[in-house]
């Protein structure tokens, strides 16, 4: 009888052992979040987190530069990280040379899905950690190839009516971009110097208006719906005036332009 305890009590170890989720392996890879308190968030707010095997960890977001420069989207990848149970400990530098120590909880991590909620974000020592949920989806899709090339754009109302073809963005390999007008049905090149990122769904694009000088950068994220080798549609989500939680979705659709 003490055998059979003790091979049962052994069994029960393995499976248990067996079945606890290997959390530093899962969690490697690049995810999005859009989503915060189980509420879709605007387009502009969503960032991006990547787990590389390396140790080292990334962060993809909209930040504000100084002296009235603007916005624009950046990518820090000056953060290590590691994981404790289910605990995610990130250290870092931000774009301003403060420091940044952050503990993530792990609420639930599934292939494609990530849930999780902070202990602690630390700047500086002084923590500025919110009690909210976030929830984060893996970044599967690569778009970069498809959309270089010559497209021209316009976009959709609420009542599906549209405007006409209205902007051209020609997206080369090199991550840059032109950005056209049409001006009396002729397309001006403009005076942007433009950068594009791709992260699955998520297209972002920075823009540097070189025609002022101040609040000349600026940053739009859209979320890809559907990419074919002649058509791109994505959607931007804004906030709605005077309202926090209500969010306003514009549809553009882009052509391939051919040559």
């Amino acid at each position: 009888m003490k055998q059979i305890v003790v091979i049962s009590l052994i069994v029960i170890s393995f499976v248990s052992c067996k079945n606890k989720p290997d959390y530093a392996e899962e969690i490697k890879g690049k995810w999005m979040c859009n989503e915060i308190e189980y509420l879709i968030q605007p387009t502009n707010e969503i960032f991006v987190l990547d787990f590389l095997s390396n140790g080292t960890e990334s962060i993809s977001e909209g930040v504000t530069l100084a002296n009235n420069q603007g916005k624009f989207w950046h990518k820090n990848s000056n953060f290590t990280y590691s994981v404790v149970e289910d605990e995610i400990l990130i250290s870092g530098v931000n774009l301003t040379g403060e420091n940044i120590d952050i503990s993530l909880e792990i609420e639930s991590l599934t292939a494609n899905k990530f849930v999780y909620t902070e202990n602690y974000v630390k700047v500086n020592n002084v923590d500025i950690s919110t009690d909210k949920i976030y929830i984060l989806r893996r970044c599967i899709e690569d778009y970069s190839n498809q959309i270089i090339g010559t497209w021209q754009g316009k976009k959709y109302f609420s009542d599906d009516s549209s405007t006409n073809f209205y902007f051209m963005i020609n997206y080369k390999s090199d991550k840059s971009f032109d950005y056209y007008l049409k001006v009396n049905d002729t397309w001006e090149l403009q005076n942007v110097t433009g950068t594009y990122f791709s992260n699955g769904k998520l297209l972002t694009m920075n823009f540097l208006d070189n025609s002022i000088t101040e609040n000349n950068h600026s940053y739009e994220c859209w979320l890809v719906d559907e990419v074919t080798t002649d058509k791109i549609t994505f959607w931007q989500y804004n906030r709605m005036p005077g309202s926090n939680n209500n969010l306003q979705g514009i549809k553009y659709e882009l052509e391939k332009v051919t040559q």
